[in-house]
């Protein structure tokens, strides 16, 4: 049988079902037909790259134009979706989607995904009273988020608000309560005062809310929500415990990013790292003065004295000895004196500066670093690999590289007495690690080595399967389901069509049953006489005149009765007693 008799017995086949049979055959092609499309597409999809996928969902424009923005300059191929509420979604293609995320990440992309007010721009139509109201608990929450983080120490801040539901009764109104998370820059503290004064900006933006409902914690999860003032020692002592551990933390990080790279990962590195702090807090104040300063004032003196020259005075004492000599008039003996005198007063310049130390200094750092070494499988006698792996450790080079390595990451400094120390050891979990993985890889490498020539078989196997399950679970009740229908359908109109039948069978006996009654009682049998016949339907059709016109009747008889006694006032002839009897035999 070739293709086109197959498809004629199909079609005859077909032509023969009822109007739902039909339906329910189209149907089921359709399925079919649809889901072996869908599993084309899905089974296709990944190796194409088909389509886009987002990257952010939920940005807003300004942080959305920055990220399209790095997206032309790394020649990435994507798209926007605009969302209410001023939200904008970017994807790009399937392919590239990794090497975007990378590049945005670098530029820190998006920086802000919070919304404030901005959500109650464009007003949503058929919105309800409780959609309004957590739209504006989420506005409030971002925008404060957006005010804590404007503080210098804070490099991030999360603000959640809980609003009980109002009641009538104000003994059961519950306060609402408010938490927020921060994230505090390197090397930055926050004080009791901003503490506190977090606390009143949350209190001040939310009705109802008190200071002491504000719950503020850092991302170590430490409570920072008291608001007391730190006198005594024992709280200074946690907050430079804390200042010293996130410190050793930081130092640790960066030596385990660093080395994980050329290491093979973070798990064969430990580092730790120990930092001694000068927390002791010094103030000095100095004075300058500037040697060329302004001239404020300037003042001279000049003398000049012109004549002769006094004599000593002495001699015999008494009168003429003391008095002193007396000049010549002959102009012998003359002296010149001259004196000069300069004042300048200078303007003050005075330079007083106050300097203030950190709240800590480093003395001295000391950092202690394990490595893992390398692995490869050790090789058979034939020198193929086996299924076992051999450690071999590092060597004094690497060592030394490594050293170098840390000390540049953390900035070491010997002359202060730091120390880094570097050991090599054999990590026992990498080992375990390892020896599972072998297992799964030869695993892998076999089942690729026999299954992978039939791969695209084995996808369409299970496509087969997939759809065959579908036919027996989906289709198949389905079809059933509606054939017993039709074939319920189908014994109702017969047992309606037997009932018919029977009832048609029933009639005509009732039928034969009366026509042979009406004929007996009409004398209709096999002894017929006509004489006797017709008298028999006249004498029906008086006796139903009589009973239905009885005024006529008893007319009719009085007529009679007067024709009898020779009263020719009233006549009745034979035409009008025989349309009497024929309109009573009518009725």
């Amino acid at each position: 049988m070739n293709f086109k008799e197959l498809l004629t017995q199909l079609s005859k086949e077909f032509l023969k079902l009822n109007t739902n049979q039909k339906l329910i055959v189209g149907a089921s092609l359709l399925a079919v037909v649809g889901f072996l499309i869908f599993l084309v597409i899905v089974s296709t999809a990944e190796d194409k790259s088909y389509g886009y996928k987002p990257l952010f969902e939920g940005v807003p424009y300004q942080e959305a134009g920055k990220v399209v923005e790095a997206l032309k300059q790394n020649g990435i191929d994507y798209s926007i979706e605009e969302k209410n509420n001023n939200l904008a979604t970017i994807k790009v293609a399937n392919e590239d989607l990794p090497k975007a995320r990378i590049h945005v990440s670098e530029l820190g992309l998006p920086k802000d995904t919070r919304v404030g007010f901005e959500l109650f721009n464009e007003q949503e139509f058929g919105a309800t009273d409780f959609d309004q109201k957590i739209k504006y608990l989420r506005a409030i929450e971002g925008e404060l988020s957006k005010t804590i983080e404007l503080l210098d120490p804070i490099s991030s801040a999360k603000v959640h608000i809980a609003l009980p539901q109002d009641s009538l009764f104000v003994a059961r109104q519950v306060k609402p309560t408010a938490s927020v998370v921060i994230s505090l820059r390197e090397s930055m503290i926050l004080q009791p005062k901003q503490v506190k004064g977090i606390q009143h900006l949350v209190a001040s933006s939310v009705p109802k809310l008190s200071p002491e409902d504000v719950s503020i914690v850092n991302s170590f999860g430490e409570d920072l929500g008291d608001g007391d003032e730190i006198s005594t020692s024992s709280e200074e002592a946690k907050i430079q415990m804390s200042y010293k551990n996130r410190y050793e933390k930081l130092y640790e990080n960066k030596i385990v990013e660093v080395l994980a790279p050329f290491i093979g990962g973070t798990e064969r590195v430990v580092a730790k790292v120990t930092i001694e702090f000068d927390f002791s807090r010094e103030e000095s104040q100095s004075e300058y003065f500037d040697p060329e300063s302004v001239i404020r004032s300037e003042q001279s003196l000049e003398e000049l004295r012109e004549g002769s020259s006094p004599k000593d005075i002495g001699g015999v004492p008494g009168a003429v000895s003391n008095i002193g000599p007396v000049q010549g008039l002959n102009g012998e003996d003359k002296e010149k004196y001259e004196k000069s005198k300069a004042t300048t007063n200078y303007e003050i310049s005075k330079t007083v500066s106050s300097k203030k130390a950190e709240f800590s200094r480093i003395r001295r750092i000391t950092a202690a670093v394990v490595v893992d070494g390398t692995y490869q499988k050790k090789k058979d006698e034939n020198g193929k690999d086996t299924s076992e792996w051999e450690y071999l450790p590092l060597e004094q080079t690497q060592l030394d590289a490594i050293q170098g390595l840390v000390v540049q990451a953390i900035g070491i400094n010997l002359e202060r007495g730091d120390d880094v120390s570097v050991r090599n050891f054999q990590f026992k979990s990498v080992k375990d690690h390892l020896d599972r993985s072998i297992v799964m890889e030869t695993w892998q490498d076999r089942v690729q080595e026999y299954l992978g020539p039939f791969e695209n078989i084995i996808k369409y196997i299970i496509a087969g399967i997939i759809l065959f399950i579908f036919y027996r679970k989906v289709v198949q009740p389905f079809a059933f389901k509606m054939l017993e229908e039709v074939k319920e359908d189908d014994d109702d109109y017969a047992y309606s069509l037997a009932n018919d039948e029977e009832l048609e069978e029933d009639i005509n006996e009732k039928y034969s049953a009366m026509k042979k009654n009406i004929e007996n009682s009409l004398g209709l049998d096999n002894n017929f006489n006509e004489d006797s016949m017709k008298y028999d339907i006249l004498l029906e059709r008086i006796s139903a005149y009589i009973s239905e016109n009885p005024e006529d009747v008893s007319d009719l008889f009085q007529i009679l009765i007067d024709e009898e006694n020779g009263d020719d006032k009233t006549s009745l002839s034979g035409a009008d007693l025989t349309s009497a009897l024929n309109s009573a035999g009518a009725n």
